[in-house]
Order: C-alpha cells, then structure tokens, then sequence
C-alpha cells in the first residue's frame, strides 16, 4: 500500500465514523454526560434555552434541556427555558411565548454581537451561546461553568401572599452595572400542537419562564415585590435570580429562591 493509499484510508474511515455518529448511532446524547459527572462543584451555571412549540427544530432541545436536569445531581446549575414570540404568526402560537422573552434574546444578541436571533439557542452564564441540540457542548460548557469560581454570592428569600410575591435579596459584592434578574418558573407542563411545523405533537416542556423582572443594584440588601401568577405555588414553580452585568451580560452568581 502506498503512502497516498494509506492517507486514502484514514480519510475514508474518518468520513465513516462520521456519519456512523450522525446518523446511524441512537441517542448519542449520551456522548456529554461525562463531562458533567466529573466536574468539580466550585461554581454554577445558568443555562438559557430560547425555543418555540411552532419550530420543528426545538422539540430536540426542549427533551435536551430535560435531559441534562434530570442528571444535574444537585449540582448549581439553574435551567431557563424562553419561549419566544416570533414564530407566533406562523399558523401556531405558543401559549407560553412573550414579547419579554423575544427581548431578552435580543439583547444577548447585542451583548454577543449577533446580527440575527434563532431558535433553539443555548445560553451558558451570559457569556457562551450555540444552537441546536449538540449534547457533547452543553455538557461541556456547563462542566466549565461548574469549575470557575463565581466573582459574588447571591440569597434570595421569597415569601407569598395572596396577590403578591414579596423577593428580599443579599450579596457580597455591589459591582457597577449590575441588575438583579429574577425569573418566575414553571417546572413543566404539556401541550399538543394542532398547527403549524409541530402539528400533531404533543410536547413536554420544562423550566417555562412566565415572568421576568429586573432590578438595577444600588444596595447589597434589597426587597423586590413582583405579582403573583394565578396558579402559583411552590410545588410546580420556582423563583431563580441571579446577577448579571448589564454591558457584558455575564452572570456573577445566582441562586434559588427559599421560601418563608
């Protein structure tokens, strides 16, 4: 065999295993979970998801979404799943969708430095983006966010009442251009689509956020008093905040609320 035989060679099972690992091999999602198994527990990581029931190319990410929550293991990391409202026209509106949620998206895309916002699209603490369903990235980049250590510290306390949730926060460091960024969380829910690029699916979701607020720090202690949604409790909802640098977008730290 000669020498352009054998480079021949390599190059053809290279291509093999490619498309053995793209289209032949089931689940390989499997393929990121190591990546979080073995990292270290030093920091955290907020991972936002920007989807839409009317995009054929999310259901993949939404069950990638829980996917990796399930094998969290109580580790920090904090999961946000944005339903947008720019798919909204087309035959199918998601329930869930919110012009707040398109924003927020467009505003990463400003941070970033992003001509165009897409979906699904992965956000790891601000910083680090991709779209799709690439297992092995997210996986990898949330070990990485796992092992850096946070530059703040974040409690937040809830405490309901009939009509109001009243948020008291606490932190360790004020840094300038920094707001507080809570996020009002339904664990899951269930809905089949009738129209649109999902037709006859019934999806899964995960992690919905229903509604967003924002507070600019100027204390290192606090009180944020947002409204209650109707079907709120504290068994199918949750309160996630976290601290993020509005010029950069980078999250500082970040928590789960407790409740009173």
């Amino acid at each position: 065999m000669t020498r352009n035989d054998k480079i021949a060679a390599v190059v053809v099972s290279f291509l093999i295993t490619l498309i053995l690992y793209y289209f032949l091999i089931p689940n390989r999602n499997w393929l990121g979970k190591p990546y979080l198994e073995t990292a270290q527990n030093d920091g955290f990581a907020v991972v936002e998801l920007f989807t839409s029931e009317g995009c054929s190319s999310c259901p993949p990410a939404d069950k990638l979404l829980e996917k990796i929550q399930k094998e969290s293991n109580g580790k920090k990391i904090y999961f946000l799943a944005f339903h947008v409202d720019y798919w909204d026209h087309l035959n199918w509106k998601d329930s869930f969708s919110s012009e707040q949620s398109t924003s927020r998206q467009q505003q990463y895309s400003s941070w970033m430095n992003r001509t165009l916002i897409y979906t699904p699209q992965f956000i790891v603490n601000g910083i680090s983006e991709f779209g799709g369903d690439d297992a092995r990235k997210l996986y990898s980049l949330v070990a990485d966010a796992l092992e850096t250590k946070p530059a703040a510290a974040l409690i937040l306390e809830a405490h309901a009442n009939k009509q109001q949730l009243e948020l008291n926060y606490e932190t360790n460091i004020i840094e300038k251009n920094t707001s507080l960024f809570v996020a009002l969380v339904q664990k899951q829910a269930t809905t089949e689509v009738k129209r649109g690029e999902n037709e006859g699916r019934l999806l899964h979701h995960v992690q919905i956020v229903r509604q967003t607020h924002t507070l600019s720090l100027e204390e290192k202690q606090g009180r944020l008093v947002v409204p209650k949604p109707e079907n709120f409790n504290t068994t199918d909802w949750e309160i996630i905040g976290f601290l993020q640098d509005d010029t950069t977008g980078a999250i500082n730290a970040a928590t789960k609320a407790t409740f009173n």
